[in-house]
């Protein structure tokens, strides 16, 4: 294509595989390359290694991680969990997403604890786990007990533009039941 600069050429051949790799992709597939479209999903590539800035990751983890975002088998077949009992599926899928061990909320306790250093570091004087900044959950429900309500995972007390910022974080997978099939009390796990 003359006047096409090598870009655009390039950008246009890598979107024709993207979508030839999309039609013939199944349902889990599907979810999990549409992910990696999402606005930051690929930060994770673009960070330079580094053991002083907390940016380095093991290779074990690292060829893991490149496996699942590339849809690619981790083991060679499907075994039981033998934490829940449920398919512990060759691709890897259900290991994070088991809530039986205890490694998502390690995962996402993690994030907070990075996400907390990266803040102290940068002057922001963040708080753990604060309390008491949530409103009722109905107006005028003055009884609550305001301890037992969730806490902020990271409190920023001056953030943007001088005003204070609450962070809360969850860690999920694009390829939960509820995510491929919303609204629907049955999923059929056949498909996947």
């Amino acid at each position: 294509m003359p006047g096409k600069k090598q870009q655009a050429l390039s950008r246009a051949i890598d979107e024709a595989g993207h979508d030839a790799r999309l039609s013939g992709a199944s349902v889990v597939d599907h979810a999990t390359l549409q992910s990696e479209c999402e606005p930051g999903a690929r930060a994770f590539w673009q960070a330079v290694p580094s053991r002083v800035l907390d940016l380095a990751v093991d290779p074990a983890e690292f060829i893991v991680e490149i496996s699942s975002r590339l849809c690619m088998q981790e083991c060679a077949v499907d075994q039981w969990c033998p934490l829940c009992d449920a398919v512990l599926d060759s691709r890897g899928h259900h290991s994070r997403m088991c809530c039986a061990g205890g490694d998502r909320t390690r995962r996402r306790n993690g994030l907070r604890n990075r996400i907390f250093r990266g803040a102290a570091r940068a002057g922001l004087h963040p708080e753990l786990e604060r309390p008491g900044l949530l409103l009722p959950s109905r107006p005028g429900d003055i009884n609550q007990n305001e301890q037992a309500r969730r806490p902020a995972d990271v409190y920023l007390p001056c953030f943007t533009g001088g005003l204070p910022a609450a962070l809360d974080f969850a860690v999920t997978a694009p390829q939960r039941q509820e995510t491929l099939y919303p609204g629907c009390s049955y999923c059929p796990r056949g498909r996947l």
